[in-house]
């Protein structure tokens, strides 16, 4: 194949554009603007990595664009031509594009334009541990991804995402340089609980910095919007944490009703749904509470084959022995006798070992909010029972010293709400603070979680700020001289919305009388519908 140069003179190819869209999957596409005359159906982007590694990709015409969306992270340097037969690497090198400085670019842009920090600690701490710098993306289990490097001591991973599992407890720091999910999104909640420091840098400088200590001990701290770190002799260690204790549940066969849920027989995610409609009852909230059933160990597991029980492979073989015993037509049957629409359902997990005083495992086990059939039902329920061996809470489990055999599975089905906006509402930002999530449009109702609207309001002052808004699928355009030209309007300014400002105000009211019944500060989650706030699951906030 030989591709014939084109030269930036010439007049049939304008300026190159780079759009990128940082977040919530990084894209870098080459657009060149041509005119209708060229020959565009020939047209190829040559990347020259080097004289052995010569890549060739096609360019689409979209509009007056030809248009290549570039595979991967890596550096561009490349050039476009026409497809005539063999590559000449002769010529070319008329381009370079410096993607992962473009990428943090852009995300620091559209961070920027929606009031949010290019710094982002997801769990704030301090811990030493040799830097470990890492340009990949890390997914699955970072010890089996190939190219990624021995953990042998105490390390902090600085890589471009983490999307994995948290396997070794010699990871006791994990930095992300590209951007990625929010800090209360259920990614970072592994974080949270398998690390003692993590964070989002986008600052290019700090990158650098944190690349030319690779290999090197340092000590960390992350706090606010700031990651500070410097070069120690300190000593390090593992992480460890406290061994939790678990409460352990009897045995109960039977379907229970809301007003049945105590910490004897179900999980503490019921037994506080409970408590939030009791203080609905007495008058001291105004949120709704949806109507729910729970499903106990022992009613879940008593028909299951203890052959295969524990084996997630298995979940044929598990859901045709609950079908058969009769007890998912007693489910639906429950449903309807307990008010619950059998077409619009949450169905969550209430294991023994979750939303405890001293360890959360939030985001640990499986939650479903989107099942709206029978079938369905069941699918979802077995696999919020086998998730108690799934990577995550078996390391989890393993890092807070408790034992697989007293964890014991429950699941919570209840009324499912489409809200117009979702929320967390975290009554103690670590500031003494109440920090709102709030995720609207299709963000309100999507299964992932995205950068939110976040609003704070301070108990001392009882003022209500708006301090950033959601971003959604940004794009940022840069020129061929790394300029930015363009970028995606912001989607929705809530700023002027004083309606949602006053159903904010009573949701944190609520939220505060929570956190006093409960002795603790709260994690909430719940929505508004219509301009009615409902208040679905609240646990403490484990630091």
């Amino acid at each position: 194949m030989k591709i014939s140069l084109l030269n930036t003179c010439n007049p049939a190819f304008r300026a190159h554009l780079y759009k990128i869209r940082p977040f919530p999957a990084i894209h870098l596409n080459v657009h060149v603007p041509v005119p209708d005359t060229a020959l565009e159906e020939d047209a190829v982007l040559v990347n020259k990595e080097s004289r052995e590694n010569v890549e060739i990709y096609p360019m689409e015409r979209i509009d007056d664009n030809l248009i290549l969306y570039t595979p991967g992270y890596a550096p561009l340097n490349y050039f476009i031509g026409y497809d005539t037969g063999e590559v000449d690497l002769n010529k070319g090198g008329l381009y370079r594009v410096n993607t992962p400085h473009l990428v943090r670019k852009a995300g620091i842009i559209a961070r920027a334009q929606h009031r949010q920090a290019s710094v982002l600690p997801i769990k704030e701490g301090e811990t030493v541990g040799k830097i470990v710098f890492d340009d990949g993306y890390v997914q699955g289990n970072y010890k089996e991804d190939y190219g990624h490097r021995e953990i042998t001591e105490p390390s902090i991973i600085v890589c471009r995402n983490w999307d994995a599992y948290l396997d070794d407890t010699n990871m006791v720091g994990i930095i992300m340089t590209y951007d990625g999910n929010d800090a209360h999104s259920h990614n970072p909640f592994y974080l949270k609980a398998g690390v003692d420091v993590s964070a989002i840098v986008l600052d290019e400088d700090m990158v650098e910095k944190l690349r030319s200590l690779d290999g090197k001990k340092v000590k960390m701290i992350c706090k606010g919007e700031q990651v500070d770190f410097y070069e120690t002799d300190e000593p390090s260690k593992p992480v460890d944490k406290n061994a939790v204790k678990v409460p352990v549940l009897k045995y109960c066969d039977k379907i229970l009703t809301s007003k049945e849920y105590s910490p004897d027989v179900i999980g503490t995610k019921a037994v506080n749904l409970r408590r939030l409609e009791e203080l609905k009852e007495q008058g001291k909230i105004n949120a709704t509470i949806p109507k729910s059933i729970a499903l106990p160990w022992g009613y879940i597991e008593a028909d299951l084959d203890p052959e295969y029980a524990g084996e997630i492979r298995n979940t044929e073989k598990l859901k045709k022995a609950f079908d058969e015993s009769g007890k998912l037509d007693k489910i639906m049957k429950a449903m309807e006798d307990n008010g619950i629409n059998t077409e619009r359902v949450m169905i969550r997990s209430a294991f023994n070992c979750e939303d405890l005083p001293d360890y959360s495992a939030a985001g640990i086990y499986a939650s479903f909010c989107e099942e709206n059939n029978k079938r369905a039902i069941l699918d979802r329920l077995l696999q919020v029972v086998l998730s108690k061996h799934l990577d995550d809470p078996k390391y989890s489990r393993k890092i807070y010293h408790i034992p697989d055999d007293i964890v014991k599975p429950g699941a919570i089905i209840q009324n499912r709400v489409d809200p117009d906006y979702k929320f967390t509402i975290y009554t103690d930002d670590e500031n003494g603070n109440v920090r709102v999530n709030l995720y609207s449009g299709i963000r309100a109702n999507h299964s992932d979680v995205f950068h939110p609207h976040v609003f704070r309001y301070n108990r001392e002052t009882g003022n209500l700020t708006y301090d950033s808004i959601q971003m959604t699928d940004t794009e940022v355009t840069f020129d061929e001289n790394e300029n930015m030209t363009d970028i995606t309007p912001i989607e929705e300014d809530l700023g002027e919305n004083k309606e949602l400002f006053e159903q904010l105000e009573s949701a944190i009211k609520d939220a505060l009388v929570v956190e006093k019944e409960f002795g603790a500060p709260q994690d909430i989650e719940g929505g508004i519908k219509d301009g009615k706030i409902y208040f679905w699951q609240s646990r403490n906030i484990v630091r």
